[in-house]
């Protein structure tokens, strides 16, 4: 009992390590939140997880870059007719995406794994699924749209997000929404792997909202009643 409960005070700390960071820089990558609590990145990643689900962590929250030359406000308007107003300031030059109705998902046309180890602090994680992870996952694939969904899915080649974003992160998230509007960002996917009985599988799933909103999970998937459910998670990246 007084081990446990050692152990459930440490964590606490833990988490108000993490918190205060947060605080500090919401935008904080993994890697740094590592450096500065002293943490490992399986450690923080899993521990953001119970922060969230246990609504020490609440987000996602609006807010703005500061400049030391003007105030900063935030205005929460009403309008008698929404859609009109978004169609009049969707054109803005200054508004980088609007928030909507998903209407099409876009996803890098190619398999995409970032090297990690995180998949080793998956719960129920076997040798085998890693070993044939890492087999499917040694080269990029192209992607196929077989995905059966009830929206459209478009596949973004390496070639047209060069040129996208050739002007500039800023300008280049404008120009993608511009194209493809109501979409949920660029995720990217890996192969999967599988065990033997093809009943859990590993698969990496990221998605980049824009230049400083994305993340990128490592997931293990359990097959139950012919369903797929996702049993564990680790993070690999956050920005």
């Amino acid at each position: 009992m007084g081990k446990n409960r050692i152990s459930q005070e440490k964590k606490i700390k833990d988490y108000y390590k993490i918190y205060e960071q947060i605080y500090e820089d919401p935008t904080i990558s993994l890697i740094e939140l590592s450096k500065k609590t002293k943490m490992s990145r399986n450690t923080i990643s899993k521990y953001l997880h119970e922060m969230y689900e246990k609504k020490v962590l609440v987000g996602p929250y609006l807010d703005m870059k500061s400049c030391f030359n003007y105030m900063e406000y935030v205005y929460l308007m009403n309008f008698s007719d929404p859609f009109f107003t978004f169609k009049g300031l969707r054109d803005f030059p200054h508004v980088v995406y609007g928030v909507g109705p998903l209407q099409r998902i876009v996803i890098t046309d190619h398999t995409t794994f970032h090297e990690t180890r995180n998949y080793l602090g998956l719960e129920g994680i076997e040798q085998e699924i890693i070993d044939d992870f890492l087999l499917k996952n040694a080269d990029s694939h192209p992607l196929h749209d077989f995905f059966n969904l009830d929206i459209p899915v478009v596949l973004l080649s390496k070639e047209e997000m060069e040129k996208i974003f050739s002007p500039g992160v800023h300008e280049g998230w404008h120009d993608f929404y511009g194209q493809y509007p109501y979409s949920q960002g660029i995720m990217e996917l890996s192969r999967v792997g599988f065990n033997a009985e093809m009943d859990k599988a590993l698969v990496y799933v990221g998605n980049q909202v824009d230049g400083l909103w994305g993340a990128g999970y490592i997931h293990l998937l359990v097959k139950v009643d012919g369903v797929w459910i996702i049993q564990d998670t680790e993070g690999v990246w956050i920005s």
